[in-house]
């Protein structure tokens, strides 16, 4: 299975990268499923959500953990694919030595989808201009300042035509619940902040 854990902005909206504000970019990642049992070439414009890989996979294995009622995701041998899925960007970015929250949730179909900021226009105003002066490839922002201003400044948004309404999206969103994550046993990895910064991951 040949996929991405997300897209990337390569000068939409004036940015690079694949932070805040989510984008149908950073959403829509191609899958190709490999094998010698399937079709040599097969195209589907279908909706494979991440979070049905792992059942799947544990299931196509045998494995003896698999449990289809254990998560959110859907074993894709037993069931069909899903017509929606959701997207979240949940951070804390340290202003002015005070941690800010930044949150957005989106819910999307094959078609498009929608995106809900749940922090304020200031807030994201304040994240665009600490950007500007963090980022790795701030000079192409500041050089197309209006489309990197507007997305940070834009409210609710659409992005084609979603076959579903704004007004089922936080019903659809809040459906999924983000568990606290465990950190793991000693597995740190030794990365250059260098590396992490040309990366996007650090600012």
């Amino acid at each position: 299975i040949y996929t991405s854990d997300h897209g990337e902005l390569l000068g939409e909206e004036g940015m690079v990268g694949h932070s805040l504000p989510i984008h149908p970019k950073h959403v829509y990642v191609p899958t190709v499923f490999i094998h010698p049992s399937l079709p040599s070439v097969v195209k589907r414009e279908s909706l494979v959500r991440h979070v049905d890989l792992a059942p799947t996979i544990l299931s196509l294995i045998g494995s003896e953990s698999h449990n289809s009622e254990a998560t959110d995701g859907r074993d894709l041998t037993e069931r069909s694919l899903a017509t929606r899925g959701a997207t979240f960007h949940r951070s804390v970015k340290s202003l002015r030595s005070i941690d800010v929250r930044f949150e957005s949730a989106g819910a999307w179909d094959r078609n498009g989808g929608y995106v809900l900021p749940e922090t304020g226009r200031i807030k994201h105003a304040l994240l665009g201009l600490k950007r500007l002066l963090r980022i790795p490839w701030r000079g192409y922002a500041r050089r197309h300042l209006v489309p990197y201003f507007r997305a940070y400044l834009r409210g609710d948004q659409v992005h084609g035509t979603p076959g579903f309404s704004k007004d089922t999206v936080k019903k659809y969103v809040s459906g999924f619940q983000s568990e606290p994550v465990e950190p793991l046993e000693d597995e740190s990895v030794d990365v250059p902040k260098e590396r992490l910064e040309q990366l996007g991951y650090l600012e």
